[in-house]
C-alpha cells in the first residue's frame, strides 16, 4: 500500500517533531512490512492480518496520539487563563 503526505501525516509530524518522511516510512514499515519493521509485535500477534486493517489500526492510533495531544495543549492554555486572571483578579 502506498503511504503519503497528507494533513494528517503532517499534523503528527509537526506536533511530535518528527520528520515528515519519518513518519510515512514509519507508517509504511507497520503497514507494507510488518515482519522486519515490527518482529516483536508480529511475534506476540498484536499485529493485523492485512495492510488495510494495519491501515486503519495505524490511522486511527495517529489520530488518537492528535487529539490527545491537542486536547492536553487546549486544556493546559485553558488552566494558564484561568491562572492569569486569578493573578490579575489578585491585583486589585
Amino acid at each position: 500500500m502506498n503511504i503519503t503526505q497528507g494533513p494528517v501525516i503532517e499534523k503528527f509530524s509537526a506536533l511530535f517533531d518528527i520528520p515528515v518522511e519519518e513518519v510515512i516510512e514509519w507508517v509504511s514499515g507497520y503497514v507494507n512490512r510488518p515482519e522486519s519493521e515490527f518482529p516483536d509485535l508480529v511475534e506476540r500477534g498484536l499485529v493485523e492480518k492485512t495492510d488495510e486493517e494495519r491501515f486503519r489500526s495505524i490511522a486511527a492510533y495517529i489520530k488518537a496520539r492528535i487529539a490527545d495531544s491537542a486536547d492536553a495543549r487546549i486544556r493546559e492554555s485553558i488552566a494558564e487563563d484561568g491562572r492569569k486572571a486569578a493573578l490579575l483578579e489578585s491585583r486589585r
